[in-house]
């Protein structure tokens, strides 16, 4: 969904609208009939063709018909008065305020740079950088917008976190439970370097002094890699099985090793760190309201971008989310092979990444549902997705984002 939706709404003002702001058209003199009573985009064009403003709206009527009432006589409107400059509306429609998000980033890059800055700056998502195959690897907090540069390329990135905070306890947390290096300036030395307390608090092998090669360490750093690639989750429910087989089998030493590292990741399953994995395995399946509030909109993702998979009625049969399920799969498994670190690819990388750690809506409108498609996903887990969100509040009406000529 990188190329921006069709406007396949318009409404042109009338003949005789006015060319200052100060004598605009007012709401009544348009002719809002033409707009839907539903969920998308808005864009406001002047006359010369250029874009000045683009908003997302439950209701792009009532949106309209807001937008261009005259404030009362002594009232100043926080917004900027635009009813002298706009000659035409155009809208899309959209089931949901992701898919409108989603509609509002590509419409924005497309027709107008100022929006574009400001929802890109606002629909992050944060990384955990490491190559384990470099001489001396370490860990960095990446941003998405920071992708594009090549320096990002190689190697693992791990997330997305929720905010550099928790990008920096996880790389705390993988540093203590695989005895990393914390001293950076003194692994660059190997094996030259003078090994600081944690090789006496044994909590170090110090590859920085030549005690453990870099071939060892780089080894240990794959491993931390590995360990996310599934999931802090799954990483812990592995860890656990061990940890009960190996008590079973009197194995009393594994057994405390496999706790330690359950232990050890529980402050992952913390906020702002749940969805965190290694990139190269970022496919999840979404699920938002479609096009009423009976039928669920599912979507399929991956690090390469978002596609709309199937619409399917509540009350469908199984097979019917069984097929929305394997499709599900089967497309974000391209969407993942095409990440390209371009900016589309980086704009809706960022606005997914946005969207799992914001709190759930309680309205259709605004609700989105997540699961990973690699972790059996079946058309039960969808249907569930869905039943979470259409069995929320009437849909949401209110207004999403607004940006406009700076």
């Amino acid at each position: 969904m990188g190329v921006a939706p069709a406007l396949t709404v318009s409404v042109p003002a009338p003949p005789e609208a006015p060319e200052s702001p100060q004598s605009g058209l007012n709401n009544e003199q348009w002719n809002w009939s033409g707009l839907p009573v539903s969920a998308g985009v808005v864009v406001l064009e002047a006359g010369d063709g250029r874009t000045v403003l683009i908003a997302t709206t439950g209701n792009i009527r009532g949106w309209a018909q807001r937008r261009f009432q005259v404030p009362e006589a002594g009232q100043r409107s926080p917004r900027a008065e635009l009813r002298g400059i706009v000659r035409v509306v155009r809208a899309c429609e959209a089931g949901s305020r992701f898919e409108a998000d989603l509609a509002y980033l590509a419409l924005a890059r497309e027709r107008m740079a100022s929006a574009h800055r400001a929802v890109t700056d606002r629909w992050q998502g944060w990384f955990v950088h490491v190559d384990p195959g470099a001489e001396h690897p370490k860990f960095v907090k990446a941003v998405t917008r920071s992708l594009g540069d090549d320096a990002w390329r190689t190697g693992t990135l791990i997330g997305p976190f929720s905010n550099k905070h928790a990008a920096g306890r996880a790389m705390d947390v993988l540093t203590d439970l695989f005895d990393l290096c914390r001293y950076h300036h003194l692994l660059v030395l190997s094996p030259r370097a003078r090994a600081c307390a944690y090789k006496e608090m044994g909590k170090c092998p110090a590859p920085c002094d030549g005690s453990e090669t870099l071939e060892s360490y780089r080894g240990r750093v794959e491993k931390a890699c590995t360990l996310m690639r599934g999931g802090v989750g799954a990483a812990i429910e592995a860890a656990t099985e061990r940890m009960r087989r190996a008590s079973i089998d009197q194995d009393f030493e594994r057994a405390a090793a496999e706790k330690r590292l359950v232990d050890g990741l529980q402050p992952l399953m913390k906020s702002g760190c749940g969805w965190a994995r290694t990139l190269d395995v970022f496919s999840l399946c979404g699920v938002a309201q479609g096009g009423d509030a009976r039928t669920a909109r599912v979507f399929a993702i991956g690090a390469g971008g978002v596609e709309r998979i199937a619409d399917v009625a509540v009350e469908a049969e199984i097979g019917a989310w069984e097929d929305a399920a394997r499709r599900c799969r089967e497309c974000s498994e391209q969407l993942q092979r095409g990440f390209d670190w371009g900016e589309e690819s980086l704009d809706t990388l960022g606005l997914v990444c946005d969207r799992l750690y914001t709190p759930r809506s309680t309205t259709r409108f605004g609700g989105v549902e997540f699961a990973w498609c690699d972790q059996g996903l079946s058309g039960e887990v969808v249907r569930s997705l869905a039943q979470r969100v259409l069995g929320r509040e009437d849909a949401d009406e209110g207004d999403g984002l607004e940006v406009g000529l700076e």
